[in-house]
């Protein structure tokens, strides 16, 4: 069985978040590596109004109200709103 070719990125963080991610890895029993691969994979799979939304990229004045709206997108497509 052939590996999924990857691609190594280096990242920049503040020292509080590199403390935070130690401190997750550490109870999550991963190594820091495969933590961030595995959070990047999953922002990669999310659809661009919810990357949007994660990454704070709409204006303060409807930041509120558009995260609202792609919430119950969200839970309509899941059935639950």
């Amino acid at each position: 069985m052939s590996a999924t070719p990857r691609i190594i990125l280096r990242i920049e963080i503040s020292p509080r978040a590199r403390s935070a991610l130690e401190a997750y890895c550490i109870g999550a029993g991963k190594i820091k590596m495969r933590a961030m691969s595995q959070l990047v994979e999953w922002f990669a799979s999310q659809p661009p109004m919810v990357q949007a939304s994660i990454m704070n990229d709409f204006p303060p004045s409807i930041a509120a109200e558009a995260n609202r709206m792609i919430l119950k997108r969200i839970l309509s497509t899941e059935g639950r709103a």
